[in-house]
């Protein structure tokens, strides 16, 4: 009789922890590893959806910077982490799809080595000057830069980042030759334009947004394929007579590459419900995000896609981190 007692003491022991088990992830907070300095696009992005993804996880998501070589160091750290769902990176453009074709040795694959869960968006990028300067449209600054060249200072937010690319693209459509100045980040970069140290940029439209619609900055173009409905009174690069400059930037969550499946699955479900929370939503909608909502295979997909198409394009750009 005891013995029977014991093996059904056994069995419900082993019922009630069958669901515990199965909840054990995440049982402490997650580190969500943004590649690039407080205040710009890809900051924003992984606050906004850090912040309810901690809420349907049931932990807090902690926001760690790793700013450094176009999002290089943050990655190399990201892939070097445990594989056991509490560490994440913010990924983008420059470390994942433009970095493997820069001719630099990398630390890692990023098709290869990162788990590549959820696309958050894709968002188009913004030609802007300080608000006092003479040039009033893509056409005067293109006239500025071929009366004086080399004598315009533009910035980026790193080399071999989106921003980068699109200044090295506009000045071989243009013709013209603009010095470029690479900053760690959008943030420090856009508080240069605004004292007047630094004639413009091209740059993500999230981290410019506020202060073109505070009138700090100009915007004199956007890199869409149709105008932004936050600045539908700024034209298109293509408007402006560049239509090879239509151009989107992504940011995208990956894991190091051996996490789990399921928790893979599940990291995928909860940040594409993060992302089309009215909270995120409304907020990803004013700074002109347009959501990419995919499975995690389909993201995986999308991101080998987009390593080859870039290809090409940064190779003949000639961009590089030195």
């Amino acid at each position: 009789m005891k013995t029977l007692l014991r093996i059904l003491a056994c069995l419900f022991a082993a019922l009630i922890a069958q669901p515990a088990l199965g909840q054990a992830w995440p049982s402490k907070p997650l580190r969500l590893i943004v590649t690039f300095p407080p205040g710009g696009t890809s900051d924003i992005a992984a606050r906004l959806v850090g912040e309810r993804l901690g809420v349907y996880l049931g932990q807090p998501v902690v926001i760690d910077n790793r700013p450094g070589v176009a999002g290089i160091l943050g990655t190399e750290a990201a892939v070097k982490s445990a594989p056991d769902g509490y560490t994440l990176l913010l990924t983008s453009t420059a470390p994942i799809a433009f970095a493997p074709s820069t001719g630099k040795p990398l630390a890692y694959d990023p098709a290869k080595d990162l788990a590549h869960v959820a696309i958050l968006g894709t968002i188009p990028l913004a030609l802007i000057v300080p608000a006092d300067s003479a040039a009033k449209s893509v056409a005067d600054l293109v006239k500025s830069a071929r009366e004086k060249p080399g004598a315009l200072n533009f910035s980026s937010s790193g080399n071999a980042t989106p921003s980068h690319l699109m200044l090295e693209r506009f000045k071989l459509s243009a013709k013209v030759q603009i010095t470029h100045v690479p900053y760690k980040g959008s943030a420090p970069a856009l508080n240069d334009i605004m004292a007047g140290r630094i004639d413009g940029t091209i740059d993500s439209m999230p981290a410019l947004l506020a202060q073109i619609k505070a009138s700090k900055v100009r915007a004199l173009a956007v890199s869409g394929r149709e105008r932004a409905a936050q600045l539908p009174e700024v034209p298109t690069l293509a408007e402006a007579g560049y239509p090879d400059l239509v151009v989107n930037t992504w940011f995208g969550i990956a894991a190091p590459a051996a996490t789990p499946a399921e928790i893979v699955q599940r990291l995928n479900q909860e940040i594409l419900a993060a992302v089309q929370s009215p909270e995120v939503k409304a907020r990803f909608d004013e700074l002109s995000f347009a959501p990419a909502p995919m499975t995690a295979a389909e993201t995986q997909r999308f991101v080998q896609a987009e390593i080859e198409r870039w290809k090409p394009v940064v190779a003949a750009s000639g961009i590089s981190f030195q």
